[in-house]
């Protein structure tokens, strides 16, 4: 199913992608026209008006004047790709986190931060979400997202192929600190901001530690908790 998103850099990182088929290309003046020319082959480039922006998309920071009709990416298997050997040494899984502004930001944190794989659950991700797509910034053409129907079983997956799983809960007692330990193989658990990790992804978990924050306030947004935490990460095994 083909789905439009929008956004100068997300359109652009698209058609810099090999392996997305992008089945239409649209901008919203001239100028726009020859800039993206300049970036791709593709004459089929068409100029539309902001009535077929608006009808496209309910809010206008999505689009910024261009839009693309693209296919989704094919999706593989995470059990399939570990019994192959192809999946990365360190995962970021989303436990209930739904808002598509809030995984955008993420995955492009996550990129940031060389973090190349993110698992969710199949029901709580939208995968044609053009909001997404926008607060992604174009890093959903450089991350490979994995659906699973039963989060908690392909971690016990995980598990028994010696990956440690860390689980980020502001109820924890153990603060992230230069002696917490992480593995050659890890997966870094994130949950909704309202209800935290689920109760059964937490007793799967290794350990379950927490940022020091100030006391004025009680958690951050989950976005930034992991932009926190994975710069943290980074420094402490670069």
């Amino acid at each position: 199913m083909s789905f439009w998103i929008g956004g100068k850099h997300t359109v652009i990182e698209a058609i810099k992608n090999p392996k997305r088929n992008i089945k239409e290309i649209v901008v919203i003046d001239e100028g726009r026209n020859s800039f993206l020319k300049k970036l791709t082959n593709n004459q089929n480039i068409k100029i539309k008006n902001t009535k077929f922006f608006n009808k496209i998309f309910l809010d206008e920071t999505i689009h910024q004047g261009f839009a693309a009709y693209i296919d989704d990416l094919q999706k593989t298997d995470i059990i399939t790709d570990l019994n192959k050997g192809y999946l990365e040494s360190n995962i970021l899984l989303l436990d209930e986190i739904t808002d598509p502004r809030n995984i955008g930001s993420i995955i492009r944190t996550a990129v940031a931060f060389d973090i190349n794989t993110i698992l969710v659950k199949k029901r709580n991700f939208q995968s044609k979400s053009s909001t997404m797509y926008k607060s992604a910034s174009g890093c959903m053409e450089k991350i490979k997202i994995y659906e699973t129907i039963n989060l908690v079983n392909t971690l016990k997956i995980l598990k028994k192929n010696n990956y440690f799983l860390t689980g980020l809960d502001s109820n924890s007692n153990n603060y992230l600190n230069k002696e917490t330990k992480f593995f050659s193989k890890n997966v870094f658990v994130f949950g909704s901001e309202e209800f935290g990790i689920r109760s059964l992804t937490k007793k799967t978990c290794d350990q379950i530690i927490k940022i020091k924050i100030s006391k004025n306030i009680d958690s951050m947004n989950v976005s930034n908790s992991v932009a926190s935490f994975l710069s943290i990460f980074r420094f402490m095994h670069q």
